[in-house]
């Protein structure tokens, strides 16, 4: 599928770090090369789909290669089908791919940018999350997402967060929760381009961040926080915010540790590790912080 004009080209990490857990089968103790994988994908397409001919669709190293630079996110379904089996994925987004043209009616894909296995437990769609947390307003989402909308967004979050500041999150928190709900709802239904797409996600990943935590305040269940910070997660991961993705993790990890979830604080914070490069300094020594605490905690276990 052709690639929007606005996308940004990044290195497909996840589908790299895939193929290198992979042994090579004619070099012992060595990771499995693009050239092995793309004969293992044309191998498995062949199981896969017997009764075809599927000669269009096999693979080179040269398509693998195109794949793990992002040059292509959105193979054929077959080959698509071919590489979660392969690859061991449970959803293409485990091996980051989805498609990169937006339109209008699209919605935003069952995507688990969180690699770690935890992430599974806990829903991660607004509907799912309690009652009293939406909001009912049905607010119209606009046909198209432009930067006044992102804009007006990050106004509001800049709201709440001054007023969590002075006042706690308690009394803010319906508030929240029915703008996150309806920038999940122009996220499925505006167009955008790549550009303003990611910026939207973004921000709307920083009012589901602080959406947790207040509902950490209000002295919430630990559940409703941890949705609110895996929805969050979710969101920078669609957004390919890395950054924003780690910090809320980060976060996450904290609050399970504090409730006695010290194994699971652990799972996550191994999602921080890999973006650790793109980490500013002084988000690295938080997370060395909130990893010492697990870590000690897990001792007295």
């Amino acid at each position: 599928m052709p690639r929007h004009p606005d996308t940004v080209i990044t290195p497909n990490r996840l589908l790299v770090q895939a193929r290198q857990r992979l042994t090579s089968p004619l070099r012992p103790g060595q990771r499995m090369s693009r050239a092995e994988l793309a004969d293992t994908i044309n191998a498995a397409l062949d199981r896969l789909y017997p009764a075809q001919s599927l000669t269009a669709h096999y693979v080179d190293h040269r398509w693998v290669g195109k794949l793990e630079r992002g040059e292509h996110r959105w193979p054929s379904r077959e080959r698509r089908t071919a590489l979660r089996q392969v690859l061991g994925a449970a959803v293409d987004a485990d091996l980051g791919l989805y498609s990169p043209r937006r339109t209008e009616g699209c919605a935003i894909p069952d995507r688990r940018q969180v690699t770690a296995a935890w992430f599974g437990k806990l829903p991660g769609d607004l509907a799912e999350l309690p009652g009293p947390w939406t909001s009912g307003l049905g607010l119209q989402a606009p046909a198209k997402i432009e930067w006044p909308h992102v804009e007006a967004l990050q106004r509001s979050i800049a709201l709440f967060e001054e007023w969590d500041h002075q006042h706690g999150g308690g009394l803010a928190r319906a508030a929240m929760a029915g703008q996150l709900e309806w920038a999940c709802q122009v996220a499925r239904q505006a167009s955008s381009t790549e550009t303003i797409r990611r910026a939207w996600l973004s921000t709307a990943a920083r009012l589901a961040d602080l959406a947790g935590w207040a509902c950490f305040d209000s002295g919430d269940e630990p559940g409703t926080t941890q949705q609110y910070l895996v929805l969050a997660i979710r969101l920078a991961g669609e957004a390919e915010g890395l950054q924003q993705r780690a910090h809320t993790a980060t976060t996450l990890s904290r609050h399970l540790t504090y409730i006695g979830q010290v194994a699971d604080a652990l799972d996550v914070i191994g999602l921080v590790h890999s973006d650790w490069r793109l980490i500013p300094p002084l988000g690295r020594a938080a997370v060395r912080i909130v990893e010492a605490r697990a870590y000690y905690s897990s001792r007295g276990s």
